[in-house]
């Protein structure tokens, strides 16, 4: 069985078959992602590295990156959380 995954290179969207026992590794190694719009979903509970239940800005930042955010690492905190999460408060 297999699944299509897709990324952003260049600016144009890429899809690609990839076997189910590889599709761990590449969404979160290689920054492919599920969603055709390239963003990968990441709950705050994944976010929260240190379980401390607050997140910190690196944190969020690492969640950005692995949503595939552009400009993950110059955007504001409260941009990228309202990108990451735009329904919570």
């Amino acid at each position: 069985m297999a699944s299509v995954i897709y990324k952003e290179i260049d600016g144009v969207i890429t899809s690609k078959t990839v076997e189910i026992a590889f599709l761990a590794q590449e969404l979160e190694f290689g920054g492919w992602s599920t969603s055709p719009d390239c963003k990968q979903v990441v709950t705050k509970a994944e976010a929260d590295t240190n379980n401390t239940g607050k997140l910190s800005n690196n944190e969020i930042r690492e969640a950005a990156k692995k949503a595939n955010i552009v400009g993950y690492k110059k955007k504001s905190i409260k941009t990228l959380e309202a990108e990451l999460w735009p329904n919570s408060k």
